[in-house]
């Protein structure tokens, strides 16, 4: 689907790549929306599942997920088709919007939040505050990288986006110290 795109996408085509009859692919998926919905589970978790060790000092965070986000792009990773698949999918039916909604939006956010509040506190730091300090700064190098990767003709990663990155992680970085500076605070 990645390859084709959701209409283009044939059934009987990937049957045959998995070596499979079509019947039998069907045993597995009633649908090619079921099909769909499975792949964005399956590669989501797997996203999730890649999430390196949280480290105990509030302040690593930033440099960790930027980190991660560009091993999550990286030229061995299956994570710029997937994203390329899930925003067509999206577009294409009101289903899976609602569904990559829930996933990225909801689970996650509802999976990380009980991790790090224990060291956003410790911190002095609101851990609503901090999450979406967190989430302002995931969403600026996320699309940056969409940007380099998957939304415009396939070229190499522009030399500067690094230099980019690292100004979103020192934003990110000031502005924790920020909320730190503001909970010390007497009331």
């Amino acid at each position: 689907m990645a390859e084709s795109g959701y209409h283009g996408a044939s059934l009987r085509e990937l049957a045959k790549r998995l070596g499979i009859s079509q019947p039998s692919l069907y045993h597995y998926f009633s649908s090619k929306e079921e099909l769909v919905e499975q792949i964005i589970e399956a590669y989501s978790a797997q996203m999730m599942e890649a999430i390196p060790a949280l480290p105990t000092d509030v302040f690593a965070y930033p440099r960790m997920l930027r980190d991660y986000m560009f091993a999550l792009f990286g030229p061995e990773s299956k994570h710029p088709k997937f994203l390329r698949f899930t925003v067509s999918v999206s577009r294409i039916n009101p289903r899976f919007g609602r569904l990559n909604r829930e996933i990225f939006l909801e689970r996650h956010r509802q999976a990380m939040l009980p991790l790090f509040a224990p060291i956003a506190e410790a911190a002095g730091i609101d851990p609503e505050r901090f999450g979406l300090a967190l989430i302002a700064m995931i969403n600026s190098l996320a699309f940056g990288l969409m940007e380099e990767t998957i939304l415009y003709d396939e070229q190499p990663m522009r030399a500067d986006f690094a230099d980019f990155a690292d100004l979103v992680v020192d934003m990110t970085e000031t502005y924790l110290h920020h909320l730190a500076d503001q909970g010390r605070k007497p009331a």
